[in-house]
């Protein structure tokens, strides 16, 4: 689906958002900073692993319904996909949040 890109993207948009809200609180040096630090990528993990599991879902089924999978299998993909993602898999589709 060529979203490794726009993943990458995603990432350093929400990673420097994450960094930038532990950074403005005027935390000091050292240890204080390296605990800012890892709050900052604690939240930036928590906020990624939904979109990227989702992305890598859909990225595997659209690829399985490229193979020469039976037709029955394939129409039994294409149902779990629109259970899980609806209708369009809106992979384009993500907020950024407050930047």
């Amino acid at each position: 689906m060529g979203q490794g890109g726009s993943a990458a993207m995603e990432d350093e948009i929400v990673l420097a958002r994450c960094l930038a809200q532990e950074m403005r609180d005027g935390n000091g040096g050292g240890l204080q900073l390296q605990t800012s630090v890892g709050i900052a990528f604690d939240k930036y993990v928590k906020e990624r692993r939904r979109r990227i599991l989702r992305l890598s879902m859909q990225t595997y089924f659209r690829q399985l319904l490229q193979s020469t999978l039976p037709l029955p299998v394939k129409l039994v993909i294409v149902a779990i996909s629109i259970v899980l993602f609806g209708r369009s898999f809106n992979h384009g589709q993500y907020d950024y949040g407050q930047l």
